[in-house]
């Protein structure tokens, strides 16, 4: 019994010490956490939002924030859904903005970080 015990204590004390922090914040309604050691936050539910570039052209996405490979384009106008977003701001063209992981609703696999200054928030 004593040993059974020692084997309980020593497990729940190591999964202590191993338990990663979660830090939570709210913004503008939505909810975000991030693990200690990332370096983006996740979004508690997929944000809605719709691209709208300057020029109506294309919006490229990436496959990492700033200088990712390109790896495909969402046309102006249309509803992408983010997942993640970067923990600090960019500067890009004198617009200071987040990077956002976003994917296309009705094609999925269409997935990348693109820059928060060519996206608004669905309805603002």
């Amino acid at each position: 019994m004593k040993k059974l015990f020692l084997i309980l204590a020593t497990v729940v004390l190591s999964s202590l010490a191993f338990a990663e922090e979660v830090k939570k914040y709210n913004e503008n309604g939505n909810q975000y956490y991030k693990r200690k050691g990332n370096e983006y936050w996740t979004c508690s539910e997929p944000l809605e939002m719709v691209v709208l570039t300057d020029d109506g052209l294309p919006l490229y996405y990436r496959k990492s924030p700033v200088d990712g490979e390109k790896l495909g384009d969402f046309k102006n106008e249309v509803l992408v859904y983010a997942t993640k977003r970067t923990a600090e701001k960019y500067e890009a063209d004198g617009i200071t903005d987040y990077w956002y992981l976003v994917h296309s609703g009705s094609e999925p696999e269409k997935q990348g970080w693109v820059f928060g200054g060519s996206i608004e928030f669905n309805g603002e």
